[in-house]
């Protein structure tokens, strides 16, 4: 396998009942889900996660739901929001001002 598309082309579409990657993808995707969630929502994702390309959000969700912001680092990979820095766990620390920030908003 030279991509996780060919992967879940030959392995996770099977399994899983959906013929091919373009079936598993077309059903499974929160792509289609982002601009109906109507209460406030965080987003935070790596411009070079190697599973999920940026695309997907930067077209998807802030510009058809407003509900949603969207963080979108340079580095990260795949769920890798960790910092050399001092603010090693910046994600935690961005999400919980977020969270206090949107208390009370309806």
């Amino acid at each position: 396998m030279k991509s996780v598309l060919e992967f879940d082309d030959k392995f996770t579409s099977k399994a899983f009942g959906f013929g091919d990657a373009a079936g598993y993808y077309g059903t499974q995707s929160s792509q289609a889900f982002l601009q109906t969630i109507s209460v406030p929502g965080l987003l935070i994702h790596s411009a070079d996660d190697p599973l999920i390309p940026a695309w997907v959000y930067e077209k998807a969700a802030p510009e058809k739901n407003p509900n949603l912001r969207l963080i979108l680092t340079q580095h990260g990979g795949h769920v890798g929001f960790l910092s050399r820095g001092p603010a090693r766990f910046w994600a935690e620390e961005c999400a919980g001002d977020w969270i206090a920030g949107n208390l009370g908003r309806s």
